[in-house]
């Protein structure tokens, strides 16, 4: 049988089912919730569907709804059908597997149609598969949607405000950052790049730091850094010690600071994993983390090594934005993505211009685009890591969707990696 004959079939079993999920639903209006109008995969009958989720138990404006929409005859078909209570989970279980059979089918014929290097191809199916596997929903572009979402987003902060929050994201704990972007927000993607030794992975964990506090699991893909190398930073962040100090000292002091750390973070939810450098392998566990264990933000460090599907570099940063990007407004959840800048943009140390390496995509896909520089000459920043001074660090925010840009100027502490708001050095 071809894929179009397949197709037909799924096809003509579908609107069987939809029609009965159709009566069911006019008759037991309140019981809505376990069903998507993505699996409709007639139109019109979707379009059935939803009038009758809306209109609830006014029957009257039902059918004036059915009637100038000219779905009189598809209306008529389903209340003809019998539906039993008993059968309706069976009966939701089948329409969503035949929602599923369909896309299935449809998407390996695309890709398969394309002439693809094969592990291109081999990726973008993985990827395409992954999406839909995990209930990724048709997109809707209509204004009526777009009020939704907007209604939604204010009911978010609204809730928040409630609750004694500001924010509609996740607080980062730099104070200047919050107030100007709304936290972390879901459905963004955040990068912070820097030169070589600029601090980023030690920024960025003093953010998953902060999240531990209000209770928000994160999620760390480290392509640079060990297990035990994120947990030493960690224990240094949190107990205030130096990490590797709290390793190898038999100080009772110190053997205190790294219980208490410990069991902070062994009950944070935090998970770090070092193993992964394929982005669709890495996409495929974050969908998984966020389903089975509530993970609410992602970081990943560094974008430059991430294997994206491309043939190089350019390429492969290419592939990374578009599809992180996607994947947090699908996903709805917010990536904090760590990436290198050319050499041409640490030249250019006060410039505006955003300058990750690899892309000018990175930060065209970016809500907000961080950059580290160092706010001390080469000879200050030396002597103050060597006697144990902070040192002075920009946050430059080069790039923000919701706000304005600015640089605030940070303080680091090298022995325990922890970066303070210096708070009377904030300028736009």
């Amino acid at each position: 049988m071809s894929y179009t004959e397949k197709q037909q079939k799924t096809i003509q079993t579908s609107r069987i089912l939809q029609l009965q999920v159709i009566n069911y639903v006019h008759n037991n209006p309140h019981n809505t919730d376990q069903l998507k109008d993505q699996w409709f995969l007639d139109d019109r009958l979707r379009k059935l569907f939803n009038l009758i989720k809306d209109s609830q138990t006014n029957d009257f404006a039902l059918h004036n709804k059915v009637v100038s929409h000219k779905l009189s005859d598809e209306f008529t078909e389903s209340m003809e059908v019998l539906v039993l209570s008993s059968e309706v989970p069976n009966l939701v279980k089948s329409l969503k597997r035949c929602w599923l059979e369909y896309r299935l089918s449809e998407t390996l014929q695309t890709h398969l149609l394309k002439e693809e290097e094969p592990t291109r191809a081999i990726s973008n199916i993985w990827q395409a598969l992954t999406e839909l596997l995990n209930g990724q929903e048709i997109e809707r572009g209509d204004a009526e949607y777009m009020y939704e979402l907007f209604l939604k987003e204010e009911k978010e902060y609204s809730d928040k405000k409630e609750a004694g929050g500001e924010l509609i994201g996740h607080s980062t704990g730099i104070k200047s950052f919050d107030d100007a972007v709304d936290g972390l927000r879901n459905g963004h993607l955040v990068i912070v790049g820097g030169y070589t030794s600029a601090g980023k992975t030690q920024f960025v964990l003093n953010i998953v730091r902060h999240l531990m506090k209000e209770g928000v699991k994160s999620s760390v893909y480290s392509l640079e850094m060990s297990k035990v190398d994120i947990f030493k930073r960690m224990l240094g962040l949190i107990s205030g010690f130096n990490g590797s100090l709290l390793l190898k000292s038999q100080k009772e002091e110190h053997q205190e600071a790294k219980r208490k750390a410990t069991d902070e973070i062994l009950k944070s939810g935090l998970r770090v994993h070092t193993e992964k450098n394929d982005l669709s392998e890495i996409l495929t566990a974050m969908v998984v983390e966020r389903k089975t264990q509530g993970t609410e933000v992602f970081v990943i460090d560094y974008a430059q090594l991430v294997k994206a599907g491309g043939t190089g570099l350019y390429e492969d940063m290419r592939a990374l934005a578009m599809k992180l990007q996607h994947f947090c407004r699908t996903q709805n959840v917010p990536i904090i993505l760590v990436s290198q800048v050319s050499n041409e943009s640490a030249r250019a140390e006060d410039s505006n211009v955003i300058g990750f390496k690899g892309a000018g995509d990175l930060a065209a896909s970016a809500d907000v685009a961080i950059e580290l520089v160092s706010a001390d000459t080469k000879e200050d920043r030396e002597y103050k890591m060597n006697s144990g001074e902070p040192t002075l660090v920009n946050m430059m925010v080069k790039k923000n969707r919701h706000g304005r840009i600015f640089t605030q100027e940070l303080e680091f502490q090298p022995s325990t990696g922890a970066f303070n708001q210096a708070v009377d050095n904030f300028f736009n």
